[in-house]
């Protein structure tokens, strides 16, 4: 579901002849206003992330990089333009998401900073479809291996409505209305911060590097093919369950349930692997394992839990 709670974005396209900065300031004094530049002759990466400025691989802990949510959301205008021209902008925040409380302030702020992008270039008919799979991708540049329902809540949201996402066999978010007045949800704010992207490798990252090394696993052991890789990075246990019952007329409640046994098979023991065991399992070498799996999205734990 979507909440009342938003991110605007005030936009101004540079005419002044200064086409090669981004001015990018917040009505909340917390964050301080950036200048951006944009690298004119890089049309794929128009703008920067400094990966020191990334979670937990940030020099200073506290220092939040707020503008690198912004940068993401161009980068993935950017990425639809296809080496198209990037506009100038100054660009005013004004949000009341509160952040680190898992309420999807991120994906709020990518999201509404790529709209903002694509329309300063009148980019104006985008299917929400489409906005929602740039987005998935952008956020991945501030060093979250994010999946997409942040996103999908963001752009397919409506008043008074549940969203029902789905992401296979294709991305559709469709609008549920509430059967009458007499439903609410309580959003209570523990007060606990709980950025994600600074938990990121361990509490976040990890799991995806572990749910996606356990689908390539079991796609070899079980003879599958090679899977689908989601953004370069590997295949999903999805996809997996698809192709060992291809052909099967057996509901989905029923083949997740049959395929536990399988797993067991595949997975002795306990279901903790070091790097090293995980290597052996997938047939390729612990460096190679590494540079694929846990170097674009960081995760800090030298024990995988399958």
């Amino acid at each position: 579901m979507a909440i009342a709670p938003d991110i605007l974005v005030a936009l101004q396209i540079n005419t002044d002849g200064s086409a090669d900065t981004i001015t990018l300031a917040n009505t909340n004094s917390r964050f301080p206003k950036r200048t951006i530049q944009i690298d004119t002759s890089n049309k794929k990466e128009p703008v920067h992330i400094d990966s020191k400025t990334l979670g937990r691989l940030r020099l200073i802990p506290a220092d939040v990089e707020w503008s690198n949510y912004f940068k993401a959301g161009y980068l993935g205008h950017a990425t639809y333009l296809d080496n198209a021209p990037m506009p100038s902008m100054n660009i005013l925040i004004d949000g009341v998401v509160p952040t680190g409380s898992g309420l999807s302030s991120s994906a709020a702020m990518v999201v509404s900073s790529l709209i903002a992008s694509l329309l300063s270039a009148n980019q104006t008919t985008l299917s929400k479809k489409k906005v929602v799979q740039l987005a998935m991708v952008s956020e991945r540049n501030v060093g979250v291996n994010s999946g997409g329902m942040d996103q999908a809540a963001s752009v397919f949201g409506e008043r008074e409505k549940a969203v029902l996402v789905t992401f296979a066999p294709e991305l559709k978010g469709e609008t549920v209305q509430f059967p009458d007045d007499q439903v609410m949800f309580v959003i209570a704010n523990s007060l606990v911060n709980a950025d994600k992207h600074d938990t990121a490798p361990q509490n976040y990252n990890l799991r995806v590097v572990e749910t996606t090394c356990s689908a390539e696993i079991l796609a070899k052991k079980l003879a599958l093919g090679e899977l689908t890789s989601r953004d370069g990075f590997g295949g999903t246990l999805q996809e997996v369950v698809a192709r060992y019952y291809q052909g099967e007329n057996l509901p989905v409640e029923e083949q997740l349930e049959k395929f536990q046994a399988v797993v067991r098979d595949v997975f002795k023991g306990d279901g903790e692997y070091t790097q090293g065991e995980l290597a052996d399992l997938m047939e390729m070498h612990e460096e190679k394992l590494v540079e694929k799996y846990m170097t674009r999205f960081p995760g800090f734990s030298t024990i995988r839990r399958i």
